[in-house]
């Protein structure tokens, strides 16, 4: 082969295909993480606050004889505060230390972080409302704002599940929260919405609760006059034998409903949930 004809093949020959990168490759190498300037919550001043209506501008806490249980030495101390002192305890301090007044203003109270005498003092105190007191609080600020949160999360769970049940699995959740069952299906809905932004913990744990679908189903034969109140009784309707008896002051409904859910009542409620089914 000529020179001339060598380099004409050199160059008619197809251009290489560059390396491909795959997605997911350039998903990573794009990955970005950001900075955050977290403030750390030890460093944070502890917030106190008042919770009554005393105190007014200014507010002195007590501090004479305050006598503590104290879990490490597992004795009753006493306890007092002294800006000099690294401990809050009577018997680790020396005996001419210099008490001071711990006092609120405007009814807060803001310690730094520098005074941990302080904040354990009042921490340990007994008209905190940790301890049973009823004077003042520690304010938490991240732990209200996670506690906030969960309760909007699982709000957000009820209204999905609120969403996707049928009707008819929800009418006894209804009853028992109070919402009325005598309204279009999303009229019902509505309703449960409501009840479980108030109380989601509560709508969650009355959904899963055999006991509920028993109660919805025994008010549901009272209703339809599947079973009636005879003679202090709960009886069949048809037959006037008798069920169960009710005490004197006792809701029918759920006398009969605890019963169901026996062992000697669950024939009972079958029956109940038959008829219930054949009612058009």
């Amino acid at each position: 082969m000529s020179e001339q004809s060598g380099r004409a093949a050199a160059f008619s020959k197809p251009p290489q295909a560059s390396p491909r990168v795959s997605v997911s490759d350039a998903t990573t190498k794009a990955k970005q993480t950001f900075k955050r300037n977290i403030k750390d919550e030890d460093s944070r001043p502890a917030w106190f606050r008042m919770v009554n209506s005393r105190g007014g501008a200014w507010y002195k806490v007590r501090s004479n004889n305050l006598n503590i249980f104290d879990k490490e030495t597992n004795k009753i101390r006493t306890m007092r505060y002294c800006p000099g002192e690294n401990s809050v305890w009577l018997d680790e301090q020396f005996k001419d230390s210099i008490r001071e007044h711990v006092v609120f203003r405007d009814k807060n109270l803001v310690v730094p972080q520098t005074k941990p005498n302080l904040i354990k003092f009042l921490k340990l105190h007994p008209d905190n409302v940790s301890n049973g007191g009823t004077q003042f609080e520690l304010v938490q600020p991240g732990k209200q704002v996670e506690e906030n949160l969960d309760n909007e999360f699982l709000v957000a769970d009820a209204i999905e599940v609120i969403k996707k049940t049928s009707i008819d699995e929800l009418i006894p959740v209804a009853y028992a929260l109070g919402v009325s069952v005598d309204q279009n299906d999303r009229g019902i809905k509505h309703g449960l919405v409501r009840a479980a932004k108030q109380n989601p913990e509560k709508f969650m744990s009355t959904l899963s609760s055999p006991m509920v679908k028993a109660r919805a189903n025994v008010r549901q034969a009272f209703d339809f006059n599947i079973v009636s109140m005879h003679g202090g009784a709960v009886v069949w309707t048809d037959t006037r034998k008798m069920i169960v008896s009710v005490p004197v002051g006792q809701d029918k409904e759920e006398v009969m409903t605890r019963f169901c859910m026996t062992d000697n009542g669950a024939p009972v409620l079958s029956e109940i949930n038959r008829q219930l089914d054949g009612i058009a």
